[in-house]
C-alpha cells in the first residue's frame, strides 16, 4: 500500500509554547514500506513534517464526509462503543504520535481511505479521547475544510486572519481552533489543522520566504506569504479542554 510518510498531530502543543527547533526540513515521499501495529493496525512510518502538501482539490462536494463533534466519533466513545458501532471497521491498536509517540487507539475505515480516521485516547483502557485525526486521501472535512484547502480558503472560513507556526520543523504549519480566530465555532470540540507548502507534480515547489521558517508565529494574512500556496495536509479535532483555555 502507498502512503505518505508524514506526522501526526502532537496534540499538547498551543500556539505560544517553545520547543526545540527541528533543524531542516524533511523531504516528504511516496513510499510503499509499512510498519504493522499491534492487532492487525498498519501504520505510516517515519515522524518528519512534510516538506510540501500535495496540490489538489479538497475532495468533490459529492464525496465530501462533514466531520462534527459527535460524528464520526463522540468525545464519551471509547474503543469498545467505538468496535460495537462500527464492527470490523474499527481496529484497535497503537497509532503514532510525532516523533514516534506511540498512543492507544482505534482506526475507523482502515481499508478505505477516502473515510479513514485515527483516534487517539490518552489512557492505555481506551476510555478518554484525546483526538482525532484524518490525512491523505480522506474525504472528511472539518468546518467545511478538507485536505488540500488552502490557507486562503482556511481564512476565508475563518472570518479573520489566524496564526500558526513556521514551516520546517515537528510542529512547523501547525494551527489549533481553541481560542484561534473562528475555528473555535464547534460547541463539544475544537478543530486542529496543519499547513505545508504547496508541492506542484512539475516539482516547482512553493518556497515561503525565510522568515516564515522555524520556530516562529505567522499571521495567515502576514505581507510576502502566499496562502494560495500553502495546503491542508492534516487535521482533526481535539475532544479534550487545553490546560488554559
Amino acid at each position: 500500500m502507498r502512503h505518505w510518510k508524514l506526522a501526526t498531530f502532537a496534540p499538547f502543543v498551543l500556539l505560544g509554547g517553545c520547543d526545540a527547533f527541528f533543524a531542516g526540513q524533511q523531504q516528504a515521499v511516496i513510499a510503499d514500506d509499512e510498519t504493522a501495529g499491534p492487532a492487525g493496525v498498519t501504520q505510516s512510518a517515519g515522524s518528519a513534517l512534510p516538506e510540501r502538501a500535495i496540490a489538489r482539490d479538497a475532495g468533490s462536494e459529492e464525496r465530501a464526509l462533514e466531520m462534527t463533534c459527535t460524528h464520526p466519533v463522540r468525545d464519551v466513545d471509547t474503543a469498545d462503543t467505538l468496535v460495537e458501532r462500527y464492527g470490523d471497521a474499527a481496529q484497535v491498536g497503537t497509532v503514532l504520535g510525532r516523533e514516534g509517540e506511540e498512543w492507544p487507539g482505534v482506526i475507523l475505515w482502515p481499508d478505505d481511505p477516502s473515510k479513514t480516521v485515527h483516534v487517539f485516547f490518552d489512557d492505555e483502557r481506551r476510555d478518554r479521547i484525546a483526538f482525532i485525526r484524518i490525512r491523505d486521501d480522506s474525504q472528511w472535512r472539518i468546518a467545511g475544510l478538507g485536505i488540500g484547502s488552502t490557507m486562503a480558503e482556511a481564512q476565508a472560513a475563518a472570518g479573520e486572519p489566524f496564526e500558526f507556526r513556521g514551516f520546517g520543523w515537528d510542529y512547523g504549519g501547525d494551527i489549533f481552533g481553541a481560542g484561534n480566530a473562528g475555528f473555535d465555532q464547534l460547541e463539544r470540540c475544537h478543530p486542529m489543522f496543519s499547513f505545508a507548502p504547496e508541492y506542484a507534480d512539475d516539482g516547482r515547489g512553493y518556497e515561503p520566504p525565510s522568515q516564515f521558517l522555524g520556530e516562529v508565529i505567522v499571521s495567515s494574512d502576514a505581507e510576502g506569504l502566499d496562502p494560495e500556496r500553502i495546503r491542508i495536509w492534516e487535521s482533526g479535532l481535539m475532544h479534550w479542554e487545553p490546560e488554559g483555555q
